[in-house]
């Protein structure tokens, strides 16, 4: 929360945002979660640390709550890219 992100602008943990090591910065995906069928469209605004953590994709705290697994802190999702 507060660091410069790679598209250059400051990290907001209650903006609806996500990091991808591999899509372009800008692009908007639709994560889905798989267990409870909830989806958001999100921009991709930064990349991660993806080998550490050993995720696809890194949601911001706002965005893993409007899909319903913020308490559990990982979830198997479904990421499509928008046109």
């Amino acid at each position: 929360h507060g660091k410069l992100m790679a598209n250059a602008k400051i990290f907001d943990q209650n903006d609806i945002v996500a990091a991808h090591m591999y899509l372009p910065l800008g692009i908007k995906v639709r994560v889905t979660n798989v267990e409870n069928g909830m989806s958001i469209e999100v921009p991709i605004t930064d990349r991660g640390n993806f080998e550490k953590y050993q995720r696809g994709i890194d949601l911001s705290k706002q965005a893993a709550k409007i899909l319903g697994y913020h308490d559990a802190g990982t979830a198997l999702v479904l990421v499509e890219p928008l046109p």
